[in-house]
C-alpha cells in the first residue's frame, strides 16, 4: 500500500496564529520579532523576506522531518512506525538568515540552503539555478559604487526576465570543451551562439515587430541543447534516461515561468569534471565522453553536426534566413470568458514587476489620508509574484543597505 501524506495535514489553520502575531504593533519591533512569531507557523513551506530599519532577514516556514538511518528519500519509505522520522526540524534548524554577507537576499524558488533538500521530486537543484541571473545583475549595479539604484535593480530584474538560463550557464563550458570546432561550418555555428550568449542569451523582440531580436541561435541552440544532453548522458544510461523523473529541458514556452527544471546543472557539474575543475559535489561517475575530455568534445560536436544538418535541410544553409517560431515561446492566456488576451511576448514567469522603495518615517508623523474607494466598475487590484516579489526583496535590501550607507564588496554567486 502507497500513502501519500503530509506533515501540514489538517493543521493549515494554525497560521491564523501566526498572522495575529504579525498585525500586533505591542509585539513586533525587530526582525527577530518577526523571526520569532513563525514558530508557530506549520500551514505551508514558505519563503519569507523581512526588511525593518537597517536589517534584512530570509526565512523559511514549515515542517520537516527529520528521516532514520537507513531511509533513502529517493525510495518509498514502509509504513511501518519503526520507520517513521525521528522528529520534525526545529525552528533554528530551518534555513533563515540575518542581514547576510552578500548584502542583498534574492530568491527564484530555489535551493533554500546548503545541504538543505527540497521536494523529494525535485531533481534540478544543483550548481546553477535561474536565481543566478538576478544575482548577478545586483552585483552588475553593486559594480561601480558598491550601491544599487532603483533602475539598476528594476535592471536586474528586466534583464533576467529575458535571459536563456542554459545558454548563459552551460555554453561557456561546452565550448571550453570544444574549442575550436576544427571545421569551418561548425566553428561558424558555435560563433553564433557565442556571439548571442556574450549579447546576455536574450530571447526578446525590443523593437516589437512581431520577430525575436536574433532568431538563428534561438533556432539553433533550442534544437543543440536537446541533443548535446543526449549525447552527455546517453550513452551510459541507455534507456534507463526514459524513466528518469526529470524533463531534459525547461526552456522559455507558451506557460510563461522557465529555467526552473532540465538537466542543466547534471550538465554543468559533469563538464567541469571533464575539464578537470574543482566540484565540491562531484557525481560518482563522469559521464561526456566517459569522462575522456576528447571522446567529449567528438560526442558534442557530433550533436552540433546533426542538429545543424537538420535545420540546414529545412531552413538552408544561411543562418540569416533562418525563421524562429515565436508562437513556440509567445506566452497564451486561458479563457475566463468569451474573450482571450492575445499572446504576449515571452518573460520568465508572466506575472507584473514591482520595485518598492521605503523611506524614513517619522514617529509623529500624521497618518496618510485614506485612498478614495473605487469607483463601481473600477478593475479588481492585479497580484502575482515571481519577478515581482522577487524584485521587492531585492529592492527593500538595497533600500536597507542604502540607508546604511555602507560600501559592500560584490560577491560572487557560490558554485557547488
Amino acid at each position: 500500500m502507497f500513502v501519500l501524506t503530509r506533515e501540514s495535514y489538517m493543521k493549515e489553520v494554525d497560521s491564523t496564529l501566526t498572522y495575529t502575531k504579525l498585525h500586533d504593533p505591542d509585539r513586533i519591533d525587530s526582525i527577530q520579532d518577526v523571526k520569532d512569531s513563525f514558530v508557530d507557523f506549520f500551514s505551508y513551506s514558505f519563503n519569507w523576506f523581512l526588511l525593518h530599519d537597517d536589517d534584512i532577514a530570509y526565512q523559511l516556514t514549515g515542517r520537516y522531518p527529520v528521516l532514520r538511518d537507513g531511509v533513502d528519500p529517493d525510495l518509498p519509505i514502509s509504513g511501518d512506525p519503526a520507520w517513521d522520522p525521528v522528529r520534525l526540524l526545529a525552528k533554528a534548524e530551518i534555513p533563515n538568515v540575518t542581514n547576510p554577507a552578500s548584502g542583498f537576499i534574492t530568491n527564484w524558488n530555489g535551493k533554500h540552503a546548503p545541504d538543505f533538500r527540497v521536494a523529494d521530486n525535485v531533481y534540478s537543484f544543483g550548481p546553477t539555478q535561474r536565481v543566478t541571473m538576478l544575482t548577478d545583475g545586483v552585483h552588475r549595479g553593486a559594480a561601480d559604487d558598491g550601491k544599487v539604484s532603483l533602475v539598476e535593480l528594476t535592471q536586474a530584474m528586466e534583464i533576467a526576465a529575458t535571459q536563456d538560463l542554459y545558454a548563459l550557464e552551460v555554453h561557456p563550458l561546452v565550448r571550453e570543451v570544444i574549442g575550436d570546432a576544427g571545421d569551418a561550418r561548425l566553428e561558424a555555428a558555435l560563433e553564433l551562439i557565442d556571439d548571442w550568449v556574450d549579447g546576455g542569451a536574450h530571447r526578446r523582440d525590443l523593437d516589437d515587430d512581431g520577430e525575436v531580436d536574433e532568431p538563428a541561435p534561438l533556432v539553433l541552440y533550442d534544437e543543440w541543447f536537446q541533443a548535446l544532453t543526449e549525447a552527455i548522458f546517453r550513452p551510459t544510461l541507455g534507456d534507463a534516461m526514459d524513466e528518469v523523473p526529470h524533463a531534459l529541458t525547461e526552456r522559455a514556452r507558451p506557460g510563461g515561468s522557465a529555467y526552473f527544471g532540465g538537466w542543466h546543472g547534471q550538465i554543468h557539474r559533469d563538464l567541469r569534471q571533464v575539464l578537470g575543475d574543482p566540484v565540491t559535489a562531484p557525481a560518482s561517475r563522469t559521464y561526456c565522453g566517459g569522462g575522456d575530455r576528447e571522446a567529449c568534445r567528438t560526442a558534442l560536436l557530433d550533436s552540433l553536426d546533426e542538429v545543424l544538418a537538420a535545420i540546414e535541410a529545412d531552413q538552408g544553409t544561411d543562418p540569416a534566413g533562418w525563421d524562429f517560431d515565436e508562437s513556440s515561446q509567445d506566452i497564451s492566456f486561458s479563457a475566463l470568458d468569451s474573450e482571450v488576451p492575445p499572446p504576449m511576448d515571452w518573460q520568465n514567469r508572466p506575472t507584473f514587476q514591482q520595485v518598492l522603495a521605503f523611506g524614513a518615517v517619522e514617529d509623529d508623523a500624521p497618518a496618510p489620508p485614506a485612498p478614495p474607494p473605487p469607483a463601481p466598475d473600477a478593475p479588481l487590484p492585479t497580484t502575482g509574484g515571481g519577478l515581482a516579489a522577487l524584485g521587492a526583496v531585492l529592492l527593500a535590501a538595497g533600500s536597507a543597505l542604502r540607508a546604511r550607507e555602507r560600501r559592500r564588496r560584490p560577491i560572487g554567486p557560490g558554485r557547488i
